[in-house]
């Protein structure tokens, strides 16, 4: 189509190689969206030949970006705001809907990264973490989730309420062996996410 177009940002840690061949990526495109899906750091193309440690596949990368007191979430965060400070460079992107999609650990990016740039107008995170505090041992997560000291300021659902009141969709949340919540279990975990867009008055956003 002519003109500018909404467009998604794919935010996933396998690699935009792989996003692009799956069916969110051509959904969009059948909806009428453009979308830009980017290699995250240390994934894709950037990815480390060799940095698996037993079940952790980011593990070298996530530990090594800790010594340097820049973890690596913080640094896919930096990576999303770039590639949106390219997009609104385009004629053919519609500001007014540009948008983060996440899946897995970059659901937490898009989240954040949304949380720190208004020009993103919403965001749809599936199978993101739905809190990081629990008794139970975690399994199925990448190294990259894990931001030291972030409890000291807040769990997922208060990064997630940070959006209010624009658009959130939170598509299977999942719990600390990466399995999803029932809708029960999802509204007990973001009650404060929701608090936070009734008193926006925007609970439709939510």
């Amino acid at each position: 189509r002519e003109g500018p177009l909404p467009t998604a940002v794919l935010v996933d840690p396998v690699g935009k190689d792989t996003v692009l061949e799956g069916r969110l990526a051509h959904g969009l495109l059948g909806a009428g969206w453009q979308v830009l899906a980017i290699d995250l750091r240390a994934t894709g193309e950037t990815a480390l030949k060799s940095e698996t440690v037993r079940d952790a596949v980011d593990h070298n990368s996530t530990e090594w970006s800790i010594w340097m007191g820049r973890p690596l979430m913080g640094q896919w965060c930096w990576d999303v705001t770039r590639a949106i400070d390219y997009l609104v460079t385009r004629d053919d992107v519609d500001a007014r809907n540009l948008v983060l999609v996440g899946t897995g650990a970059g659901s937490l990016a898009a989240i954040c990264a949304a949380a720190l740039d208004d020009r993103i107008r919403s965001v749809a995170a599936f199978g993101t973490l739905a809190s990081f505090a629990t008794p139970e041992p975690f399994a199925g997560h990448r190294m990259a989730t894990f931001v030291p000291f972030l409890l000291d300021i807040g769990d997922v659902p208060h990064l997630a309420a940070l959006l209010a009141p624009r658009r959130l969709i939170l598509g299977r949340p999942v719990n600390a062996q990466n399995q999803p919540l029932d809708a029960e279990a999802a509204a007990r975990a973001f009650s404060v996410t929701e608090f936070t867009y009734q008193w926006y008055s925007a609970t439709s956003q939510l």
